[in-house]
């Protein structure tokens, strides 16, 4: 009961603060990459939502790869984006590079006032996006007053956090945005994929890492589905974790391929390698049979995964699947998977 009461009274708190009495389901923004919208909130950013981005490791200082991530999210819409900075180092044709044109800027110089132009930016209905270019702490009161003021319109915000040192703990303290994006480059492949050994530089790639966002329950048997990244701050729909069957602590986020042995139809696998280790099996759990989901494609219609919770001779313990139910080839082709760790 008091559970229960705790997450009405969040639910009305954030209500009050939207200033409405229906509490609106904020827009999104798809990033066209399928693999990142489905981890992210409603499939895509939230609008009329405040974002954090800082660079990892040494480009902590400079930025560049998050400045053009958010140039990157706010090309997919139209309208002027205002861009706030203390520095002089902008460069704006860097955008265009990425689909945003300069032309749409209002840039806006100012060290003190970086987060009071932010706010203003953000109650303006006339705009795309926000970007800040903030140095320093960004407390939890301040980033709240900008989630809050992003509430009020359908702005894109972005905060891009930048500092001389990639292990600054202002870049990890608490804070209201909606999310948290560590965004690093790695290396590029060749310019010329058949000619490997031939100089020059291939498309940029960078590793995006979604450091803050809660979790919600999910109605779906099917583990990478059952769990939907949230807001920090978003109120709670009552909705508990209930599973009859172990689950792991750590998931992966896709499912890696072993090399298993095992009995059909629905014997334990008795030894399996993963990533060039090889581990016999000792004791085990299972099958826990998940079936697809028809509804979302027709390639699930019949689609079958068999769980099994092994122990190695090491104790410790693995989540594999196989796939198919070992007699009917359309339920799936037979191979084994690594999916968790318990």
């Amino acid at each position: 009961m008091r559970t229960e009461t705790m997450a009405a009274l969040r639910a009305q708190v954030a209500v009050l603060e939207r200033g409405s009495s229906a509490g609106p389901v904020p827009s999104r923004l798809p990033l066209g990459i399928p693999e990142l919208d489905a981890r992210l909130p409603g499939q895509g950013l939230a609008l009329g939502a405040m974002h954090e981005l800082f660079a990892g490791g040494p480009a902590a200082g400079h930025g560049a790869a998050p400045a053009l991530f958010a140039a990157a999210a706010l090309a997919r819409r139209t309208g002027p984006v205002l861009w706030i900075a203390a520095r002089c180092d902008f460069y704006p044709p860097a955008l265009a590079r990425v689909g945003l044109d300069p032309a749409r800027l209002v840039f806006v110089r100012t060290r003190r006032g970086a987060l009071r132009a932010m706010e203003e930016g953000l109650r303006h209905p006339g705009l795309t996006g926000v970007v800040c270019e903030h140095e320093g702490r960004l407390d939890l009161v301040a980033s709240r007053r900008l989630q809050l003021a992003a509430e009020a319109t359908d702005v894109l915000g972005f905060t891009l956090r930048r500092s001389p040192r990639f292990d600054d703990p202002a870049l990890r303290a608490p804070s209201a945005a909606a999310t948290r994006w560590r965004i690093a480059s790695v290396p590029s492949p060749p310019p010329l994929p058949h000619a490997p050994d031939v100089p020059g530089l291939g498309r940029p790639l960078w590793r995006l890492e979604l450091l803050r966002y809660r979790v919600a329950p999910v109605e779906s048997d099917v583990p990478e589905r059952a769990v939907l990244a949230i807001p920090p701050l978003a109120p709670s729909d009552g909705r508990g974790w209930t599973t009859p069957w172990p689950r792991p602590a750590r998931l992966l986020p896709w499912p890696e391929p072993v090399d298993a042995v095992g009995l059909l139809p629905d014997h334990l696998p008795r030894v399996f390698t993963w990533r060039r280790v090889r581990r016999r099996v000792m004791r085990a759990d299972g099958p826990e049979r998940i079936t697809g989901e028809w509804w979302r494609r027709s390639s699930e219609r019949v689609a079958v995964r068999d769980y099994w919770a092994v122990e190695d001779e090491n104790g410790c313990r693995f989540w594999l699947f196989r796939q198919g139910d070992g007699l009917d080839p359309a339920t799936g082709g037979l191979a084994w998977f690594l999916h968790g760790f318990f």
